[in-house]
């Protein structure tokens, strides 16, 4: 899914600049809302700027690494997630130096804005695997029984 991703974030200027712009519009538009897409802020790709800015493209590109050393620390069959502060960890820089542009106290280089984005990937794909394989390890009956008693759980009974 992580490739997939960053085939889009890659192919979308690729797809302007080769007769494709429907194509290039639709990919740029579903990264939008995750993205504010400023070209100064982003890598280009034969001129054209990704579909994501420098930091999103760290942290897509970060959920690579991330999810090729889970299993050096972790077992890639455990449901349990790690502690968050790994997380804390792995997204405070990114958050730190994001925070610091919005309110003026400085304006990172682009290699820095992609440096604290892997790092978030990397901590970001340390949450992700458990969760799949959580849904994977779960037959769909035994999701679909757990949704209706919590559903049933939030119920309010009314007098």
């Amino acid at each position: 899914m992580a490739l997939g991703v960053i085939a889009l974030i890659i192919g979308a200027p690729w797809f302007a600049r080769h007769g494709y712009p429907v194509t290039a519009a639709v990919i740029y538009q579903a990264f939008s809302p995750l993205c504010h897409q400023i070209p100064s802020r982003s890598f280009h790709f034969d001129g054209v700027p990704l579909a994501v800015c420098a930091r999103c493209t760290g942290v897509y590109f970060g959920l690579i690494p991330g999810l090729m050393v889970y299993p050096l620390w972790r077992r890639v069959d455990s449901e349990r997630m790690p502690h968050r502060a790994w997380l804390t960890a792995g997204i405070a820089p990114m958050a730190i130096d994001c925070v610091a542009g919005v309110v003026g106290m400085f304006s990172s280089p682009i290699a820095f804005r992609t440096a604290t984005g892997i790092l978030a990937g990397m901590a970001i794909a340390s949450f992700i695997l458990p969760g799949l394989v959580s849904i994977a390890l779960t037959p769909s009956e035994d999701r679909r029984s757990r949704k209706s008693t919590a559903e049933a759980s939030n119920t309010v009974v009314s007098g």
